[in-house]
């Protein structure tokens, strides 16, 4: 996050198959770049893929929002 920082992007597009297959480890990652988003002042938007199963988890869902992600 800090090099995607230091290269002043803003937007971030994640490329990932199957970025919810793990929806535990997932859920933790996504802990974790929000509390940095927040600590930083939200400096990125990240964009990803997702299938539609996605909205069927709320914490899912609230997890990506917290850290800004759009799908």
């Amino acid at each position: 996050m800090e090099a995607l920082r230091a290269q002043k992007m803003e937007i971030v597009f994640i490329v990932d198959d199957n970025l919810i297959g793990n929806k535990a480890a997932v859920k933790g990652l996504l802990r974790d770049v929000a509390a940095w988003q927040r600590e930083h002042g939200y400096p990125f938007t990240f964009f990803t893929e997702a299938s539609l199963n996605l909205a069927e988890d709320e914490e899912l869902l609230t997890c990506m929002e917290e850290a800004n992600i759009q799908t």
